[in-house]
């Protein structure tokens, strides 16, 4: 065997390898598709022409407007009382003097954008898990919006890895409500779902949405371009299989 031979080695290890993530990726990407394409439009189509008191919860600054900003931009324009409740504000994101203050403000400022009134409480970024505190500030903001119509973190989240915990345990708080005698009959959707069967046509509000995720600069490390390529991108991952350039996806719990 020569010497060049024995520095290239196999190809075998890298082919193997490179077919694993492609067919990862394959299978995540048929994760994020609904099973009844058109039906999930149709169902996306009447959530957003109603008119409803809507409490979308996020565990920190800009999850909202990233999962589901076109969303609660077209409730809103359509008559909805949009509240964006933040949970924390995300001030573990970045080592930096009043990183707290600072998110704070942008996530007014993205929230006027999309029409909506900013809650903004105090649970600990990184630290939000189901317990007694938990409980209290979703009891605080039930009473506070009167929901018709909630929208949470899915609990399982878009991909079995990685999950935040804060994450999870919002979704699984709104879950225990669900299940619970104190649930009131509001409509709950759950963002960043697996298999979702509702798709909501955000095409036509899609710079708004851009907007408002750009308004989190304190959390962006590149270029405005490159902010808008991924939420672009993320916005097409479910429209595969319809008639609608963007959209945002979320499992219809009850």
């Amino acid at each position: 065997m020569s010497a060049v031979q024995r520095r290239s080695g196999s190809p075998l290890p890298w082919l193997i390898a490179g077919g694993a993530v492609a067919t990862a990726w394959l299978v995540w990407r048929r994760m994020q598709q609904p099973y009844y394409p058109s039906v999930a439009l149709q169902a996306g189509l009447e959530m957003v022409s109603r008119r409803y008191r809507v409490l979308a919860i996020g565990p920190h600054p800009g999850d909202l407007e990233f999962f589901c900003g076109g969303t609660l931009r077209l409730l809103s324009q359509n008559g909805s009382a949009v509240t964006m409740a933040v949970l924390s504000r995300g001030e573990r994101a970045a080592n930096r003097a009043n990183i707290d203050e600072i998110r704070t403000r942008e996530a007014e400022q993205a929230a006027a954008m999309l029409r909506a009134e900013l809650v903004q409480l105090d649970l600990p970024d990184g630290e939000i898990r189901p317990g007694p505190a938990l409980e209290r500030a979703l009891d605080e903001l039930w009473v506070r919006t009167r929901p018709e119509l909630v929208l949470a973190f899915d609990p399982k989240g878009p991909t079995p890895l990685g999950q935040n915990p804060d994450h999870v345990a919002l979704g699984a708080a709104v879950l225990a409500r669900a299940r619970s005698s104190i649930w009131r009959g509001e409509r709950i959707y759950f963002y960043a779902a697996r298999q979702p069967n509702v798709l909501v046509d955000v095409t036509e509000v899609l710079q708004e949405k851009l907007n408002a995720v750009k308004a989190h600069r304190s959390q962006l490390t590149g270029p405005d371009w490159a902010a808008a390529y991924i939420t672009r991108y993320a916005s097409r991952l479910h429209s595969g299989r319809v008639p609608a350039l963007y959209t945002e996806a979320f499992y219809r719990l009850v």
